[in-house]
């Protein structure tokens, strides 16, 4: 426990004759060290100002007494502060403990059982307040719904509101007027019960401008007349930190959720670049158009925990061709680039015609690459019936283990090219059926240990072959 920590103890009454009172409040508690340790010392107890106690008895400004604080444990019986006249009366406590000297404020409560630090200490001395007698509190009559107090000479009295008075309400509640100061021990409940008005706390003075309260994981925005609201579809996860859009659970940093078929791009993600077109410059357009225009994009990096060295980084980016000044002639592209030996460097293009550039930004064909194309091999296991699957790359690959009685092309696409490799073992001899899509299948060299190949195209139904093959190579 810290400095002054709160552990009651067995109250011991201490107070000086000066002090006494018929009704007194303990307060007992033990101090401790930052480490633990019990501290010892004294505490020297000031009254602030003359008041007089709830029962009748004078207490004058500037009484002491001196408590002994031993092993950490204290306790003293105190005229309560509540209940005295006038209010907002307090003590004055300066600590003489392990070689520490702080002071700090206490208002004493009314209560039959031994108070601890914590229900005495105050931030800063209260402030006396006027207190009226009994006969000055009570209207004549109780007030009526939208009416409130007002103080007229001698007395309070019904009144009713003018409309630059009330605050915006749509709403009233009855509910209880407790006056400032104490009213003794006539006053268990309070004086006056009348009604007020309840109205949402303005924006402008820090509330939501709404009544209403507010699912959790919400994210409040301002809607139309500056009053916050929710919305279902927009949700953040404070646990996993998730922003979800469209979904109240969001399952990634950032989720996503369209339905319906609302025209592009009410639901789909949109980044835009709101730069250029209209009114850019002939000089503009001029420099620009060496660099490609100006895009918006969308980039994915991988960096180095705590540094700002990328990793990684990749971007899918659109971008628009000039001139702008012609709509017409106006194109656009989508370009793939990732860091090659360190610069970011376009790898893909996909042009507004939809042909497609491998190695090339100016894709003169559907596809369109520039370098080499390299096809997915297929080595199948031995058996007497294979299965040759397309799906798994354009070469089929087998090694005749015996003869194979029949085969089965699969799985192979309209347009797809396919090449078959089948070789005889270290025996040799083997014979192959081809499957039964097949046409023009070359007979097989039967040398063993040797391959031959040939070459097919598909067209939806049946591999027709595109030459006479090699044997035994």
């Amino acid at each position: 426990m810290t400095l002054l920590g709160l552990l009651a103890v067995t109250p011991m009454l201490l107070a000086s004759s000066s002090l006494f009172a018929q009704q007194t409040t303990t307060v007992a508690d033990a101090l401790y060290d930052p480490t633990g340790k019990p501290l010892s010392g004294t505490l020297v107890i000031t009254n602030q100002t003359t008041f007089a106690s709830a029962d009748g008895f004078q207490i004058p400004e500037g009484n002491q007494i001196t408590v002994n604080v031993t092993n950490g444990a204290f306790s003293v019986a105190l005229v309560p502060n509540v209940g005295a006249t006038p209010s907002g009366t307090s003590y004055r406590v300066s600590y003489y403990v392990g070689g520490l000297h702080t002071t700090e404020t206490w208002v004493v409560p009314q209560t039959p059982n031994p108070a601890n630090l914590s229900s005495v200490r105050a931030l800063a001395p209260p402030l006396p307040s006027p207190q009226l007698p009994i006969t000055q509190v009570n209207p004549p009559s109780p007030c009526t719904a939208n009416f409130f107090l007002q103080w007229q000479g001698g007395g309070w009295n019904c009144a009713q509101p003018t409309l630059a008075q009330l605050p915006p309400a749509t709403s009233t509640a009855l509910g209880a007027i407790q006056l400032a100061g104490d009213l003794g021990n006539a006053a268990t409940f309070p004086q006056v019960t009348s009604t007020h008005l309840a109205a949402a706390l303005p924006v402008s003075q820090g509330g939501t401008g709404t009544g209403t309260g507010f699912s959790a994981g919400s994210v409040i925005f301002a809607a139309t007349g500056g009053a916050y609201t929710e919305d279902a579809n927009f949700s953040w996860d404070g646990t996993n930190h998730r922003l979800g859009v469209g979904t109240s659970t969001p399952a990634a940093a950032l989720h996503l959720v369209f339905s319906g078929s609302s025209t592009i791009p009410a639901n789909n993600l949109l980044v835009e670049n709101d730069y250029g077109g209209v009114g850019v410059s002939a000089t503009e357009i001029t420099a620009r158009s060496a660099s490609g225009g100006y895009g918006a994009g969308i980039n994915f990096q991988s960096k180095e925990t705590g540094t700002q060295t990328y990793l990684s980084q990749a971007t899918i980016e659109a971008e628009g061709s000039l001139p702008w000044n012609s709509v017409a002639s106006a194109s656009s592209f989508l370009r793939f680039s990732t860091i090659n030996l360190g610069t970011l460097a376009e790898q893909m293009r996909l042009d507004s015609f939809g042909n497609l550039g491998l190695g090339t930004v100016t894709p003169a064909e559907k596809l369109d690459v520039a370098g080499s194309i390299r096809s997915a091999l297929n080595t199948v296991a031995f058996s007497f019936t294979p299965t040759f699957d397309a799906s798994l790359g354009n070469t089929q690959k087998i090694t005749l283990l015996a003869n194979v009685t029949s085969s089965t092309l699969s799985n192979a696409s309209a347009g797809q090219y396919l090449f078959f490799l089948i070789c005889q073992d270290s025996t040799g001899g083997r014979t192959f059926t081809w499957p039964a899509n097949v046409r023009g299948g070359m007979t097989l060299g039967a040398i063993a240990s040797k391959c031959s190949a040939q070459s097919f195209v598909f067209d939806g139904t049946t591999a027709y072959a595109l030459s006479g093959g090699m044997t035994n190579q």
